[in-house]
C-alpha cells in the first residue's frame, strides 16, 4: 500500500477551523477592548468625585463632593424654602448632604428619629440641630473639598 501525505495546510476542514479559531480570538479581543472603554466610560461618573475624613473635637466626619443629580436636589430643597428659611438655612441644608458618615455611621441613620417625611428632610433637621459654628467648620470643609475637586478635573474657578 502506498503511503499517502497529508499536510495541514491543504487539508481545506483545518484552514475553516483555524479561520474560526482566529476570527473568535479577534471577537474576544475586540469585545474585551469595548468592555475597558465602557468600564473608562463608567468611570467619567466619579472623575471630579473626592471624599475626605477630618475630625472635631474627637468626631470624625466623612464629606463627599456632590453628583449633578445630589447638587439638583440640594437646589430644589432650597428654592422650596422661604425666602427667610433659604438665607438662614442654605448652608446646613448643603452640609446634610455632603456629610456621608459621623464616626463612621451613616448620617441617614443617625437622622432616623428627627422629623421628616424623607431621608434627606430627617438628615436636614439633625443636621439643624447642631451647633452653628460645627456647621459653619463643616461647610468650610466641605467648600475647601470642592475647590480641590476643581482643580484635579482640570477647572480653575474664575476670579473675581
Amino acid at each position: 500500500m502506498p503511503k499517502v501525505k497529508a499536510s495541514l495546510s491543504e487539508n481545506s476542514r483545518m484552514k475553516e477551523m483555524q479561520d474560526m479559531l482566529s476570527a473568535d480570538k479577534a471577537e474576544e479581543v475586540e469585545e474585551s477592548e469595548n468592555s475597558m472603554k465602557i468600564s473608562d466610560l463608567k468611570n467619567l461618573i466619579l472623575l471630579g468625585k473626592l471624599t475626605e475624613e477630618f475630625k472635631i473635637s474627637g468626631f470624625t466626619f466623612k464629606i463627599s463632593t456632590l453628583s449633578a443629580s445630589e447638587q439638583a436636589n440640594l437646589m430644589k430643597v432650597l428654592m422650596r424654602a422661604d425666602e427667610m428659611d433659604r438665607v438662614l438655612h442654605s448652608k446646613a441644608i448643603a452640609v446634610s448632604y455632603c456629610v456621608k458618615e459621623i464616626n463612621s455611621v451613616p448620617l441617614s441613620e443617625l437622622s432616623e428619629e428627627h422629623e421628616g417625611e424623607t431621608v434627606e428632610d430627617r438628615n436636614v433637621s439633625f443636621i439643624l440641630d447642631m451647633q452653628s459654628t460645627l456647621v459653619e467648620k463643616i461647610f468650610r470643609e466641605y467648600e475647601s473639598l470642592v475647590e480641590r475637586s476643581g482643580k484635579d478635573v482640570g477647572f480653575d474657578t474664575v476670579k473675581k
